[in-house]
């Protein structure tokens, strides 16, 4: 019996004919309408994408309009052009290989962005430090410093270049044709004294074509390919050095510079100058007006052959630092306008007490100058040492104390408070009573801790020294005091900022300027006066 029935009426076999060909026919009515249906999606897919751009570029428009709402975006493009530029300036010399400032800008906004890439200057300040860029990646490192280059246009270049131990061969290729538009140039280099040296090929160029350079610094040791090179021939404008070894070693437009830098303690650590090569550069530079001295007698101050005078005419500014033989130079420099001194013995292995008060008073002397302001660092000095300079320096109207950041701090401020006392005026109405610096108009103390004595003996030197008949007819004429203090130096003293502050105000009359402030090793020796009134 059949699995189908007795009643079928087809056999299997036509029962399979009859499906196929139903399937058949279903199958070429389903491919038409498939054909339809991915006509339609890809035309809807073809609107999705278009919306989707739509949408992208509606928010991208409403950012950019919120953007512009900002206060900081409503400025008119040259205005926010200085805007960065005094930004970049706070951050220094842009590193290209460290997310450098001037990138970061340019990626706020579009605005931002248009504004950055139109201003060279912001592009123009460039931290170049080959010997950190692995060979692997000196080709990227060459395409920045290429696009900084290039986005700075035709302004002005202050470059910084490290050629110690370089890693990028190419990069000496690249800078040499950007020297001609360079003003400032500092160069660290290495031992090699070859003439192909990057160094001596960079040198060579200057010597060719740097009609723009004012500034130039050189550290690294002595290098015997450089006496080959003549600094000056192609710099008419060079007027500012930094030196770091040996000068008789260089070919140097001496009698045009106005600021010379005889060394550097903040790069170089201990390494510092013969004092035979240093007074024979000095006797040169008859138009120095700013001197940063920093030298090493290495025969000896008692088998030091007699030195020739030397007279800086134009000499305003003097700065001597981890100085050995400083005694030697006082007497044998005339400065007859000399205004500002400063004097801040090292830390490191040379004597740290200052050159004899004699030796200054004759120095003064021979040059009849007036100076006007002193700056001493007190690391490692006595009190005493510091009084005696100040008694041969009667014409001083300023004075400023820098004591160590690393110091201990008792003996830091017993000092600081010795030099203070000194300095106050004792009344009498019998008579008057001589005191140091008669003509003091301020003084300013830096100190690794802040101190309630010290802010009071600081008050009692500028009460001792105000006139009240003064306050209403001559307020400029008021004495003043400031005390600074390191960074992070506030939490390790008896009273913060804010306590100094409030303090003082209560010890001085209301327009005294008393104040005290952080400081930080970019200020350097210069820090705001505030008036606590």
């Amino acid at each position: 019996m059949s699995i189908l029935g007795a009643d079928s009426l087809y056999t299997p076999y036509e029962m399979e004919i009859s499906s196929s060909d139903a399937s058949s026919a279903y199958v070429s009515e389903l491919l038409p309408e498939i054909s339809r249906l991915e006509l339609d999606l890809s035309i809807l897919c073809k609107q999705i994408e278009e919306l989707t751009l739509r949408r992208d570029e509606g928010f991208r428009k409403l950012r950019d309009m919120k953007s512009l709402l900002s206060p900081i975006c409503r400025l008119p493009p040259e205005i926010l052009a200085k805007v960065f530029v005094e930004c970049a300036h706070i951050y220094g010399h842009d590193d290209p290989a460290r997310n450098p400032i001037s990138l970061v800008l340019a990626q706020i906004c579009y605005y931002w962005r248009r504004v950055a890439l139109s201003t060279p200057l912001l592009w123009s300040s460039i931290d170049i430090r080959g010997n950190e860029i692995a060979e692997e990646f000196s080709a990227k490192y060459i395409h920045r410093i290429s696009l900084f280059l290039e986005r700075s246009g035709t302004s002005p270049l202050s470059l910084v270049i490290n050629l110690r131990d370089l890693e990028v061969q190419d990069l000496p290729e690249i800078l040499i044709p950007s020297i001609c538009r360079c003003n400032h140039l500092l160069i660290t280099f290495d031992d090699r004294d070859e003439e192909g040296s990057p160094l001596c090929r960079i040198l060579r160029s200057i010597e060719t074509n740097a009609p723009l350079l004012e500034s130039l610094s050189i550290y690294g040791s002595e290098s015997r390919g450089l006496r080959a090179v003549d600094i000056g021939r192609g710099a008419p404008l060079l007027r500012a050095m930094t030196i770091s070894y040996p000068p008789s070693g260089l070919c140097v437009p001496w009698t045009r510079l106005t600021h010379l830098h005889l060394g550097d303690q903040e790069i170089l650590g201990a390494d510092c100058l013969p004092f035979t090569d240093c007074l024979h550069a000095l006797r040169q530079c008859v138009e120095l007006t700013h001197c940063w001295f920093n030298f090493v007698n290495e025969e000896g101050e008692q088998d030091h052959p007699p030195v020739a005078p030397i007279i800086l005419p134009k000499l305003r500014f003097l700065h001597l630092t981890r100085m050995l033989e400083d005694s030697i130079l006082f007497h044998h420099l005339t400065v007859p306008n000399l205004r500002e001194l400063v004097c801040c013995p090292t830390r490191w292995q040379f004597r740290k007490s200052l050159a004899p008060a004699p030796a200054l008073e004759d120095c003064l002397r021979r040059s009849g100058c007036t100076l006007n302001k002193i700056i001493i660092g007190t690391r490692g000095v006595e009190a005493g040492d510091v009084i005696e300079w100040l008694r041969c320096t009667s014409s001083v109207t300023e004075v400023k104390l820098v004591g160590d950041d690393f110091g201990s701090h008792k003996d830091e401020m017993a000092v600081h408070i010795a030099i203070l006392k000194s300095l106050i005026v004792e009344s009498s109405v019998e008579e008057p009573v001589p005191h140091l610096l008669p003509n003091l108009h301020g003084i300013s103390v830096l100190v690794d801790r802040p101190s309630r004595l010290l802010a009071d003996t600081l008050a009692k030197v500028i009460l001792s020294r105000y006139d009240a008949t003064l306050h209403n007819d001559l307020p400029s004429l008021l004495p003043y005091g400031h005390l600074g203090f390191y960074e992070n130096s506030m939490t390790r003293g008896d009273m913060d900022e804010h306590d100094i502050r409030r303090h003082l105000s209560t010890l001085c009359p209301r327009g005294v300027k008393l104040g005290a402030s952080h400081w930080n090793r970019a200020n350097r020796f210069d820090w705001p006066f505030v008036s606590p009134g």
